[in-house]
């Protein structure tokens, strides 16, 4: 018999073993640990216990489910949540996952959230099912491309008047945080999913994460117009014997694109992660940006893997 249960503080460490366990034939998911868990979950400024729920069968954590609403999103008058579905493998297509679905959508209404949304990757088939059996259509799809043996990657100065400045996450204050935060919330305005980004979640990446991250800033005129963030994955490089990074987030004010600005500071995260040993690099990219694709195009990145974005209206 299972048993669920809504997740204190206590139970971290049964979320962290149930993610792990959930996640590992995931490209480019690693081990993570009780503290990365936390932030994630827990410390996330939007994370609502009452919201989660832990299944358990003769004690043991077998699965985790979430309801996510991001404040954020409902300021702005998007009335949705996001469904977070994790099982363990021995216990899949046993109604368990179904049923922590039904929570999360029953969660929702309660809170008056009409859409819920969710993700998988190509190649998660049992998500996949879950979502396609519960009613769920596929809404985006987000590109992965690769661009590899990076160091022959040619660098890329910024256009005249435009200075760079990169450091190390952990290098970096709030304030600092809270101006990277402003101009990726600035990027995406009025794009797919959008939603403020909210600086403590960088914050409590810097302060957790087990991994190397690097920002760089762009300036014209002493203003910032441009950021990207830069990762070094490990981890995940130790544990598979890889030498791969990630130009994870970031982007450039409308007011100064289509300059070169973009390319620059994705030029200098590669070039960071060079000096550094990696040979392969990662970055995501909506297929409905042909904008962005084409820079990455141009700059040796192909397309590696898909990711889905889904969507269910629960009016229905």
């Amino acid at each position: 018999m299972v048993e669920y249960r809504n997740v204190s503080r206590a139970d971290i460490q049964r979320i962290t073993s149930v993610l792990n366990r959930s996640r590992k034939d995931i490209p480019f998911q690693r081990e993570m640990t009780v503290d990365e868990v936390a932030a994630e979950t827990m410390d996330d400024e939007d994370f609502d216990p009452s919201g989660a729920w832990l299944a358990l069968s003769g004690g043991k954590a077998i699965a985790y489910g979430e309801a996510f609403i991001a404040h954020g999103k409902l300021a702005l008058g998007k009335n949705e949540g996001y469904a977070k579905i994790e099982v363990s493998p021995e216990y899949r297509g046993k109604g368990v996952e179904e049923e922590l679905v039904r929570r999360a959508e029953s969660y929702m209404l309660n809170k008056g959230i009409m859409f819920a949304r969710a993700s998988s990757t190509e190649d998660d088939d049992w998500r996949i099912n879950l979502l396609q059996g519960s009613g769920y259509q596929m809404v985006r799809v987000f590109n992965s491309m690769l661009a590899k043996n990076v160091e022959n990657l040619p660098r890329i100065s910024p256009p005249k008047g435009c200075t760079l400045d990169g450091r190390l996450l952990t290098d970096c204050s709030d304030e600092d945080i809270e101006l990277f935060a402003y101009i990726v919330t600035e990027t995406f305005k009025g794009q797919f999913n959008y939603e403020p980004y909210p600086p403590r979640r960088l914050m409590n990446i810097r302060d957790t994460s087990q991994d190397a991250f690097r920002v760089t800033y762009a300036s014209v005129d002493g203003n910032c117009v441009g950021a990207f963030l830069t990762e070094e994955s490990m981890v995940l490089n130790r544990e598979r014997a890889k030498k791969e990074g990630w130009i994870l987030l970031g982007g450039v004010r409308e007011d100064h694109r289509r300059r070169g600005i973009g390319g620059a500071l994705i030029a200098d995260g590669v070039h960071w992660l060079v000096t550094r040993g990696i040979e392969n690099v990662y970055i995501g990219v909506d297929t409905e940006n042909p904008t962005a694709f084409d820079l990455y195009q141009s700059l040796g990145f192909e397309v590696q893997y898909r990711n889905m974005a889904y969507g269910k209206n629960l009016r229905c």
